[in-house]
């Protein structure tokens, strides 16, 4: 009786020592393939000038990762990009979802080989200056408030000056960003009634299209928030070389 217990215990031992390496084994895999495509994506970048600090962090989702080497298809590939340059403007980071990646793991070991997704969803928050450029008035401050841009324009009416406050919400339409003004006002006192049509005429000036830096890998403009950071923009893309 005692012999086979300790048979049990032994072939059980024994088992989950098997199981212990192959997810060694499998977490290992999954962790050179993850470095590799970080280096073709860092290559890739390279060649369009996209520039950014240092590699990108990949992860590459699903377990096992070994039976999606055979199947030569992942479940999805995460991509955080920081200190990012996109058309000259800075981001923090932009993070990037690719699913149905399809790669010939062997020949990306090797270095060679294309990474290709079927479908990639990117955010990146950009920052107020882009607003500020595109509204093209000196001065100008753009922050943010429940949801909605608070922009600050200093307004000139002739016999004085003071400073115009508008809130406005943004749209996005077949990838164009649209600042639209649902409200102005001035900062303090108050506006001659002979003035109000300048800060109509404000009101309509700021009222405008935002051309927003241009995203990589084709990613086309889907939608936007405004949050205390900058404008939030959400992306997408389909049947992507991520790296080649």
């Amino acid at each position: 009786m005692n012999g086979g217990r300790k048979l049990g215990i032994g072939l059980l031992t024994s088992l989950l020592v098997l199981l212990g390496l192959l997810v060694v084994a499998d977490r290992a895999a999954a962790w050179m393939a993850e470095d590799r495509i970080a280096e073709q994506i860092t290559k890739r970048a390279a060649e369009r000038e996209i520039r950014m600090r240092g590699e990108p962090d990949v992860s590459v989702e699903g377990f096992p990762f070994l039976t999606q080497v055979m199947a030569g298809e992942f479940q999805a590939i995460n991509i955080r990009m920081s200190g990012v340059s996109l058309d000259g403007v800075d981001v923090d980071t932009l993070d990037i979802r690719a699913t149905g990646v399809a790669a010939d793991v062997g020949k990306l070991m090797n270095g060679s080989g294309e990474v290709r997704a079927s479908r990639l969803t990117g955010s990146a928050t950009i920052p107020f200056s882009v607003v500020e450029e595109a509204l093209g008035i000196e001065g100008t401050e753009v922050t943010a408030n429940a949801g909605q841009l608070v922009i600050r324009v200093p307004l000139d009416y002739g016999v004085g000056s003071v400073t115009a406050v508008a809130r406005a919400g943004i749209t996005v339409t077949d990838g164009v960003v649209r600042v639209k003004v649902s409200k102005v006002g001035i900062a303090n006192g108050k506006l001659p009634s002979y003035a109000q049509s300048a800060l109509d005429t404000l009101a309509r000036s700021l009222s405008r299209e935002v051309t927003m830096p241009k995203l990589p890998y084709d990613l086309k403009l889907r939608g936007a928030t405004v949050t205390d950071s900058g404008v939030a923009a959400t992306a997408s893309a389909r049947d992507v070389p991520l790296g080649s």
